[in-house]
């Protein structure tokens, strides 16, 4: 009999969540990786960080993902970097990083692979390309937005009279998210957000709803959660069918209504989103400017589906991505706990579709409520 299949109780569950909890934060507390960092990068399977001590030459670590090793126990935090914790100020400002490019007095670096450390000798292999942003990205000017849309997508948004008691508007940032929107609207999908129209001043508007703290809050038993996880897999089915990858489901994009029953998402700008999963993290290691490159898809959706169910039920948030992975501390109890491991795979084509997800979510077991 799997876990699945076997009925957890409420009190049980529970019991469980503030177990794992606790455990994050005690882990968390312990570890130094992020302690005195002033930039860090996380790739697929490579975690870079930049670190700086006073009257010391600037650090730089690189650390492998090697599951079962130390550097693959310092990613899931597990272990630590092996030196005394740096202290919170004399940080680095990276601006700076263009000096220390031409001093090799200033910056040490070394290379944390599996149990072996080793110091990486001569600044050209020292990556510091990696922690200058450029900042480059396009947005649209939301006052030109809605004005950018064809005809016939506007001729779709009728005005509103905006009322804060009953609605919610924003100023798009892309003209993808309204296409997308009424794309959703036309199929009358369901558990996602609607869109109402516009104001005239060229915001787009909503109904108002609760945020995911509220709803998350107000979700609690394996009863509930099942109902809610499976609104929101139907909605990810539903886009999927009309060619919409979510790309960012994190729960900041997951709203609820004001009795609390009712999940929806939100956020269908289908840019940049989430880098959690490994393939999206890999493609953006490499270039961050053409999002074409960047394979989000069905697969990765689901993903970080797996990943949306572990923070909403734990209500928090990693540190590190490989927390979240097989062998890391971020995962939720039974009967969610093997539903979000086989979402969750390395290989995209070794995780469940959103249609089995579904099936899985179905098939738990809940608790009869006297």
């Amino acid at each position: 009999m799997s876990a699945e299949d076997t009925i957890v109780s409420d009190e049980t569950f529970l019991a469980e969540v503030q177990r794992l909890r606790a455990q994050d934060f005690e882990l968390k507390d312990a570890s130094n990786l992020l302690e005195g960092h002033t930039s860090i990068i996380m790739h697929a399977s490579v975690f870079h960080g930049l670190y700086k001590r006073p009257s010391e030459a600037i650090r730089y670590v690189v650390v492998h993902d090697v599951p079962d090793t130390l550097s693959g126990n310092i990613l899931r935090l597990r272990a630590s970097l092996p030196w005394s914790p740096p202290p919170q100020d004399s940080l680095l400002s990276l601006d700076k990083l263009g000096a220390i490019r031409d001093d090799e007095t200033q910056i040490r670096g070394y290379e944390i692979r599996g149990n072996d450390i080793s110091e990486i000798s001569g600044l050209s292999a020292i990556p510091l390309g990696l922690f200058i942003e450029d900042d480059d990205s396009e947005e649209e000017n939301t006052a030109d937005v809605v004005a950018k849309l064809s005809p016939a997508d506007v001729a779709k948004l009728p005005l509103i009279v905006y009322d804060e008691r009953i609605h919610f508007a924003k100023f798009p940032r892309l003209s993808s998210e309204i296409v997308n929107l009424l794309q959703a609207k036309e199929h009358k999908l369901l558990n996602v957000v609607d869109l109402l129209g516009r104001t005239d001043d060229g915001r787009i508007v909503f109904p108002k709803l609760n945020n995911h703290h509220k709803l998350s809050a107000n979700t609690i038993g394996v009863l509930a959660l099942k109902r809610i996880f499976l609104q929101l897999a139907e909605a990810l089915i539903q886009l999927h069918s009309i060619g919409i990858i979510h790309r960012d489901l994190l729960p900041r994009n997951i709203l609820g209504s004001s009795d609390h029953q009712t999940a929806y998402l939100c956020d269908l700008e289908v840019d940049l989103g989430s880098w959690e999963c490994p393939e999206i993290a890999a493609a953006l290691a490499v270039q961050r400017e053409d999002l074409s490159l960047v394979p989000y898809s069905e697969a990765s959706d689901v993903y970080m589906f797996g990943r949306l169910m572990t923070d909403f039920i734990l209500s928090n948030a990693t540190r590190t991505r490989w927390q979240g992975m097989d062998g890391g501390n971020w995962l939720p109890p039974a009967p969610f706990r093997s539903v979000v491991l086989d979402c969750v795979k390395a290989a995209p084509s070794a995780r469940l579709t959103m249609c089995q997800v579904k099936d899985r979510l179905e098939a738990i077991p809940v608790p009869v409520t006297k």
